[in-house]
C-alpha cells in the first residue's frame, strides 16, 4: 500500500503538474531517521504553503515576512507557490504525512548573478529560520 506521500510524488513522476521531473524529486534521510521528500514548488500548491505556514513560530513568520503575521491569504499563498525554476525558485520539504515542513527558494536581483536566499521550518520552540 502506498502512502499519502508516495502517491502524491508518483503523480507528479507521471507528468501530472509543474513540479519538475522525478529526478528533481528526492528523499532525505535525516539525521534522526526520519525522512523528507524535497521537491520543486509549482503552481497549484498553495495547501503546500499554507502547511508550511502553519507550522512556523511567530519570530520566524516576523523574521521572514518583516510583519506579525497569524495566517497567509489566498493571494500572498498563491505568489509564494508562483515559481519560473530560474530566477525564481523553491524547494519544499515535505514529511510522510504530507505535511510540508521547510520551504527554501531564492529570487534573482534585477537581472544580475546575484540572489535573495531565504530558508524556514517550522521547530519545536517558535519555529527556525535561516
Amino acid at each position: 500500500m502506498l502512502t499519502r506521500l508516495e502517491t502524491e510524488f508518483a503523480s507528479i513522476s507521471d507528468g501530472v503538474g509543474d513540479a519538475g521531473s522525478p529526478t528533481d524529486i528526492e528523499r532525505v534521510v535525516l539525521r534522526d531517521g526520519s525522512s523528507v521528500v524535497i521537491r520543486p514548488l509549482a503552481a497549484g500548491d498553495e495547501a503546500a504553503i499554507a502547511s508550511w505556514f502553519a507550522g512556523l513560530g511567530a519570530e520566524t513568520r516576523y523574521a521572514r515576512f518583516f510583519v506579525s503575521l497569524e495566517r497567509l491569504d489566498r493571494r500572498a499563498q498563491s505568489e509564494l507557490a508562483r515559481v519560473d525554476h530560474f530566477d525564481n525558485q523553491a524547494i519544499a520539504a515535505v514529511a510522510p504525512d504530507g505535511a510540508t515542513v521547510g520551504v527554501a527558494r531564492y529570487l534573482r536581483i534585477a537581472k544580475s548573478r546575484s540572489v535573495e536566499v531565504a530558508v524556514a521550518w517550522p521547530m519545536t520552540g517558535g519555529g527556525g529560520a535561516s
